[in-house]
């Protein structure tokens, strides 16, 4: 009785994993029978719909972090590989695991399926194998690994028509091309040095004839599969250039920079056709975009972890889907407003009862929590105190972050008075040592010390602001609490 008696309504999955100068890679269903995405969040593998947030479903069987996640070319399988080398291939409806392999001795960076489903590319960290095709289901190999590069690998992509053919991009420069799957014993790789820094990214054309790569040198190529002629070199982005993907009927390009936007480019003259500036913060450095089939729809990844939706041609997203990919640390809930926060200091406002939406401002502001151990709300200001103390009074009417608070010793947790009379503390901010009393201002009221031997564990403050309430470790294992009156 007890397990049915809460029900639950809808989950709020992760969100993607991200880097700074990092490309992350987003998958969407092939078939263009849906409207999935997927991607790595956490230890997790999400595909989600970008239309209905209900419509998720979310993999659990990784022990190490997802690096990507790539749908099977006929949509009913997703394979999730991770840090640990290993592969995981479920079923995407039922979320089911159908196979597992050890697809690397390493970090696994891009995984692709063959068309006819019976290979898989594996890029990757290990020192000598960095790229090798095996064999689906069994990951056993099929020919020798793809020689030809010194350091990691970034991305992979496959062919098997007109000719079968794989290609490689990584952090040494280059770009690699081999004949197979399986890559014969004596192949010997076409190696291409054209771009002069990290290839963060490589794509076929959905025909196959081209394939696009892209750089931490700014520039863009489209080169012919055949010939390994250049047959475009794009610049136009002002920083790194970190993933790519290729239009449904292949006449586009479209890129995701650090430079915070998304361009879409012609394929055949190199022209720029559209540039969307997605915001001005750091934040709001372009990981990663993607093109669901089904619709036509760019959708792009912020490094926050936002994922922005845009309609074709549009110059503004129609919808955001926000969400943690790192661990949640606190949740503070007033009137209809729900505040999360992960301990890397994204903190989120959600409306109660409206599914994944968000309230309309949102967390704003240069200088935000960097770190995050405990959170705080009442109807006046979001109350943050981060392991580096430094304490967020946040005034829920912007949501813009001020100049910080500094507590020395760092902080554990943090209590808020719900309605404080004039005078009262506002916030109570604590450590193993000692406990702050912060007014609206920012001025500190008071202050208290912990005996030696003490460990202060969580606070409380009441309502009007005066009485606290402290919990704290005596030496030796025992726990006591401590009732006081702030007085300043």
């Amino acid at each position: 009785m007890a397990q049915d008696s809460i029900k639950v309504k809808y989950l709020i999955c992760g969100a993607p994993n991200t880097a700074k100068a990092e490309g992350t890679h987003l998958t969407a269903d092939p078939t263009g029978e849906t409207d999935y995405v997927g991607y790595a969040s956490g230890r997790s593998a999400v595909v989600r719909s970008v239309s209905d947030p209900k419509d998720v479903k979310v993999f659990l069987e990784h022990k190490a972090p997802v690096t990507v996640v790539r749908f099977s070319p006929d949509g009913q399988l997703v394979a999730s590989a991770d840090e640990h080398g290993t592969i995981h291939v479920w079923n995407r409806v039922t979320g089911i695991q159908k196979h597992e392999m050890q697809g690397s001795g390493s970090i696994i960076r891009d995984i692709m399926f063959s068309s006819d489903m019976k290979f898989m590319m594996v890029g990757s960290e290990a020192r000598g194998t960095f790229a090798k095709a095996i064999k689906f289901p069994s990951g056993g190999a099929a020919g020798k690994s793809c020689g030809g590069h010194t350091k990691r690998v970034l991305a992979v992509d496959i062919r098997m028509k007109p000719s079968k053919q794989i290609i490689v991009a990584s952090e040494d420069f280059r770009v690699s091309i081999h004949k197979g799957p399986p890559v014969g014993e004596y192949s010997t790789p076409k190696v291409l040095n054209y771009h002069t820094n990290f290839v963060n990214d490589i794509r076929y054309s959905p025909d196959g004839t081209r394939f696009a790569t892209c750089s931490t040198d700014r520039s863009i190529c489209i080169l012919d599969s055949e010939s390994h002629e250049v047959l475009q070199t794009i610049t136009g982005h002002d920083a790194s250039v970190l993933q790519l993907c290729w239009s449904k009927d292949g006449t586009q390009v479209i890129s995701a920079s650090s430079d915070h936007t998304i361009r879409t480019w012609d394929a055949t003259t190199g022209s720029e056709k559209q540039c969307i500036k997605v915001g001005e913060e750091a934040s709001d450095q372009q990981s990663s975009v993607v093109v669901i089939p089904k619709t036509e729809e760019i959708v792009s990844l912020s490094l926050d972890g936002t994922l922005n939706v845009f309609d074709a041609g549009a110059s503004e997203p129609k919808t955001k889907l926000y969400g943690h990919s790192k661990v949640p640390v606190g949740l503070e809930l007033v009137g209809d407003t729900l505040y999360s926060a992960d301990y890397m200091g994204k903190l989120v406002p959600w409306k109660v009862g409206e599914g994944s939406k968000t309230t309309e401002k949102l967390f704003n502001g240069v200088h935000g929590p960097t770190t995050l151990s405990a959170i705080a709300a009442n109807s006046k200001i979001v109350a943050t105190i981060g392991m580096d103390g430094h304490v967020f009074l946040i005034p829920t009417d912007t949501l813009k972050f001020p100049e910080p608070i500094e507590i020395k010793g760092g902080g554990k947790d943090i209590s808020i008075a719900s309605d404080p009379v004039d005078g009262a503390a506002c916030v109570v901010v604590l450590n193993e040592a000692r406990m702050v009393a912060i007014s609206y201002d920012g001025s500190i009221l008071a202050e208290f010390e912990f005996d030696k031997g003490h460990r202060a564990t969580s606070v409380a403050l009441s309502d009007d602001g005066k009485e606290i309430c402290a919990s704290y470790e005596v030496s030796g294992g025992a726990g006591e609490l401590l009732f006081g009156q702030i007085e300043g």
